[in-house]
Order: structure tokens, then sequence, then C-alpha cells
């Protein structure tokens, strides 16, 4: 999790788009100013289609844009797991400290598959 935040915030500020030339098979990530952050042509391989290219393209611009999201969802759910099932965060791991398998089982079960 330390490290989604960390490049969260060292990547560029702003709403992340795809500008895309079929034409020429170029796509571009780029900055909410227009300003390319990724791109050239053929993007990431140039013996993919350029439809390819371009859901390359919009999945790395729809997951900067969700990163606060995500990083959000990401320490609520860390918060509830802590808070129902008496674990405490060390760093980047969790202890738990409450001896109860109960409350452990608990505060997983809303996560599981099928639930």
């Amino acid at each position: 999790m330390s490290k989604l935040k960390e490049l969260h915030e060292a990547a560029t500020r702003g709403l992340w788009k795809v500008f895309a030339d079929r034409r020429t098979g170029t796509v571009e990530v780029q900055s909410s100013g227009k300003t390319a952050i990724a791109g050239w042509t053929g993007f990431d391989d140039c013996n993919r289609d350029v439809s390819e290219h371009i859901a390359n393209a919009d999945l790395i611009a729809y997951l900067r844009n969700k990163a606060a999201d995500f990083i959000a969802l990401i320490d609520a759910a860390e918060q509830y797991l802590c808070e129902t099932a008496g674990l405490v965060k060390v760093e980047d791991r969790y202890v738990y400290m409450d001896k109860s398998a109960e409350n452990l089982d608990k505060a997983i079960a809303p996560f599981r598959s099928g639930k």
C-alpha cells in the first residue's frame, strides 16, 4: 500500500486522458494540460492492433485517475479490520492483538467469497 501511495504522490497531478490518432497509430496518455505523459507511435508494442494500444492506454489513465479512490478504499478496509478484529498495523504488516479467533472470523466474513 505504501508503494501505491508513493507512486500516486510522485506522478503527474490532474486528470489523465488518452489521445489517439488511428491514422498514424499514435497513442498518448496525457495530463489535463494536454501534455503527453507517455506516448509514441505503437505505444506499447508495434505488433498489436491500434485498438489494443488504445485499450492499454485507457487502462493506464483510468487506474491513475482512480488511484486516490483505491487508496481510500484500502485505508477504509484496513481501518475496519483493525477496529473489528483487534489488528494493529505495524509499518506494512498487521499484528493480531486480540487472541479471540471469533473476532477475526467476524471481521473477515464480509470479504469471503459468496457472502
